[in-house]
């Protein structure tokens, strides 16, 4: 049996389409867990007629507690061999399931994935998730991390089936973005064998409202997250595999970057100087392991520390928006 675990949080636009691509699938030895995280729109009444309809579907009303409690319930309920998890406005195709788990079994891995075709608002679009460039199966650890560090591969937890057994010895982190990767990367410190197909079977929804594409504020938090993320990496990377601890090091300094960037690019002025404060501590951070840094990180870090003006002049031209442009005084 393959668990699918499914977190519903006001997804009813999307909701009907991602179950109806679950139900179709090829395989059918299934039991599949609705967690409805709170929702206060049409998604539980939507939860419960499908439910109704169909025995191997399981909800669990819960209050809102975020999407890495609603899957830590779900892992928690699960009883298949293997889990795979769905976000309540994706589908996946036909034979995702049956694929997967061949590919399971063949290679005897603890973890199979595939690739994502992203879709905008219904229309492919190139994809900006990691890419599975070929076939393989992964049994070194080294091989596993030197791939992660930069995002490449098998680092998001959708596209994937994974070994109940391994699944549940870790937990989903209560951060709102990143919150999957951190989960892969304590997955991948457990030494898995992973198999890599290159086929896209995970179709991954994104809408001009989604807040992946939005900006402003929800885009600091999202990067304030990320950068939390790449820290947790940093001080969690397993000793059999350090030597990429500078690789590591200078992705954790690049996310500084991002942040102060994020930040910088803020239209109201008493943001970014609220943001301030908090992102040159993060700096000072950072440096304490320049010697790990990029040269052209460094240099972002040091312009946003010591002329933060021109480096928003330079980032107003570089975006298109040099007519926004302040008097040096500002941040």
């Amino acid at each position: 049996m393959i668990s699918v675990i499914i977190p519903v949080y006001n997804a009813a636009p999307y909701l009907r389409a991602c179950l109806d691509s679950v139900l179709a699938q090829s395989y059918t030895d299934l039991e599949i867990l609705l967690i409805n995280d709170g929702s206060t729109d049409e998604s539980p009444a939507i939860c419960r007629q499908y439910a109704q309809s169909d025995a191997r579907i399981r909800l669990i009303d819960q209050e809102n507690g975020g999407v890495s409690h609603a899957r830590n319930v779900g892992l928690s309920n699960a009883v298949g061999d293997y889990i795979t998890f769905v976000d309540s406005d994706d589908r996946i195709s036909p034979d995702y399931l049956e694929r997967l788990y061949a590919h399971a079994r063949t290679h005897h891995a603890d973890i199979a994935c595939c690739n994502l075709q992203e879709l905008l608002n219904g229309e492919p679009v190139e994809l900006n998730t990691p890419k599975v460039l070929h076939p393989r199966l992964v049994t070194d650890q080294q091989e596993l991390f030197f791939d992660f560090v930069d995002g490449k591969e098998a680092t998001s937890v959708c596209a994937k089936i994974i070994r109940r057994s391994l699944a549940t010895q870790a937990t989903f982190r209560p951060i709102a973005f990143g919150e999957d990767q951190v989960y892969m990367f304590d997955l991948f410190t457990l030494s898995p064998t992973v198999y890599l197909d290159d086929f896209k079977g995970y179709y991954y929804i994104r809408n001009e409202s989604s807040a992946t594409l939005s900006s402003g504020t929800l885009n600091l938090k999202r990067n304030r997250d990320e950068l939390q993320m790449q820290r947790y990496k940093l001080d969690h990377l397993p000793q059999s595999v350090h030597s990429l601890y500078p690789r590591y090091y200078d992705r954790y300094a690049m996310s500084v970057c991002v942040l102060a960037k994020t930040a910088t690019l803020l239209s109201d002025r008493s943001q970014r100087k609220g943001a301030r404060k908090a992102i040159l501590a993060e700096i000072q951070a950072a440096l304490q392991g320049k010697q790990w840094i990029s040269k052209r990180n460094r240099i972002y870090l040091a312009l946003y520390r010591y002329l933060p003006w021109l480096y928003r002049i330079l980032l107003l031209i570089k975006e298109g928006r040099s007519h926004l442009s302040e008097k040096p005084s500002s941040c």
